[in-house]
């Protein structure tokens, strides 16, 4: 069964002007691109250099199509496509691309994986000192 550690840590709340602990997940090494590759290849009836030809066209088809407005679904992993954040305005004539103040890319995740993301255990990693507060 999948386990994601927390760790609570004391930090301070600039919005609400005081101290408090905040639980976020531990993560681990970043994986890299090559090295989810590999483990596909170790994984496949395919040989290394097919799965690499294949994330690599896959990779440049995905890049155009968002790039293009299109929304792009990944199976099994989600939707991904392209937004932005724009002041508003009073009149149509003062509306248009010259408000937009960010771009970004929206992930929407399967609908399987975020089922499966309820049944993940969590587990508290904090290690407390006889006084009550976090061992550094």
């Amino acid at each position: 069964m999948a386990k994601i550690y927390l760790r609570s840590k004391l930090q301070n709340l600039a919005m609400k002007k005081k101290d408090a602990y905040v639980t976020r997940p531990v993560y681990y090494a970043r994986i890299t691109g090559d090295e989810l590759l590999e483990r596909a290849a170790d994984n496949s009836k395919l040989r290394k250099s097919e799965i690499y030809l294949a994330a690599e066209a896959i990779t440049r088809e995905f890049r155009n199509f968002l790039q293009n407005g299109h929304a792009v679904t990944i199976p099994e992993i989600g939707t991904f496509r392209f937004g932005f954040r724009a002041h508003a305005t009073d009149t149509l004539a003062e509306a248009g691309a010259a408000q937009v103040y960010r771009r970004r890319i929206i992930y929407q995740p399967c609908m399987d994986l975020r089922r499966q993301i309820n049944t993940v255990t969590l587990e508290d990693v904090t290690v407390k000192d006889e006084e009550g507060g976090e061992e550094p």
